[in-house]
């Protein structure tokens, strides 16, 4: 899409249609991302649904599978417009110090997504209520006093209708923290099992793992935006680009921060052992 020129020349063609840029970029993106989709959607389904039926762990009809990917996929892309158009359009009016910018935008990002999941995204794909056995609730959340990490409450989310798999979360921050039990978990598995479930998840907390993490996100994020910096003029002056924000480059944008996020997965897969074995 890069070298044959069709970047440029959807690009020069939806500039031709729109005066304002982040409406050219929003087109752009909605082309590019349904030419994307398409082309990874084979492997996709191929190991959300027939690996997982494979294992005999889904429950999901292809109806149900297709009705929650539209979800997904809606979900994706509003959050993928928002971050991409917030880059570009620090390329365009900070582009000396975007690098920075594009840090602490990022962790402004990832620090209000874990604040609003339990209570936005999570009941887009699952209905959530509160746990109506009283004395595994107080159980759970004194184990949460006990952890230093107290708890608004303990909800269930249907996860049964899906999968035969069980999981549980202490999700949000602040006054959002919830523990999070799939029906699935509290089938099968008896309280002590639960709570020790439970225990795992507030020892990432106890060990400070999520601060860590972000703190090395954000860090990443950094290295990755200056070393682009660094290496797109080369890009730019080679493609013959206006500069990194012409949004005819985005194809080998995208694949430059890909391979910077391979590099990464060795040290971020090392600090994830590291963390669940401590």
């Amino acid at each position: 899409i890069q070298t044959s020129g069709i970047s440029r020349a959807w690009a020069d063609h939806l500039r031709r249609l729109a005066t304002l840029e982040p409406w050219v970029i929003l087109w752009y993106l909605a082309g590019f991302g349904s030419v994307y989709y398409v082309a990874m959607l084979p492997l996709h389904f191929y190991g959300s649904f027939v690996v997982e039926h494979r294992f005999h762990l889904s429950l999901m009809s292809l109806r149900n599978w297709w009705v929650r990917e539209a979800k997904r996929v809606g979900v994706s892309t509003v959050l993928s417009l928002l971050l991409i158009e917030a880059l570009y359009a620090l390329l365009r009016h900070v582009p000396a110090h975007w690098p920075l910018w594009a840090t602490l935008g990022w962790v402004v990002f990832s620090v209000v997504l874990a604040r609003l999941f339990p209570t936005v995204l999570l009941p887009l794909f699952y209905k959530t209520t509160p746990v109506e056995d009283p004395v595994l609730v107080e159980r759970l959340l004194r184990r949460c006093r006990r952890g230093g990490v107290p708890a608004l409450g303990v909800f269930r989310f249907q996860l049964g209708a899906e999968t035969r798999k069980a999981n549980a979360a202490l999700a949000g921050l602040g006054k959002t923290r919830r523990v999070l039990l799939s029906d699935t978990l509290i089938g099968a598995f008896p309280p002590e099992e639960i709570e020790g479930v439970l225990a795992h998840e507030l020892a990432h907390h106890h060990h400070r793992h999520i601060v860590k993490l972000l703190l090395v996100s954000a860090i990443g994020s950094w290295v990755a935006f200056q070393l682009t910096q660094a290496v797109g003029s080369w890009w730019v002056q080679h493609l013959v680009l206006d500069s990194l924000a012409d949004i005819a480059g985005f194809p080998v944008f995208l694949l430059w921060l890909s391979c910077l996020g391979v590099l990464g997965l060795p040290l971020q897969h090392a600090m994830s052992r590291a963390f669940e074995w401590q």
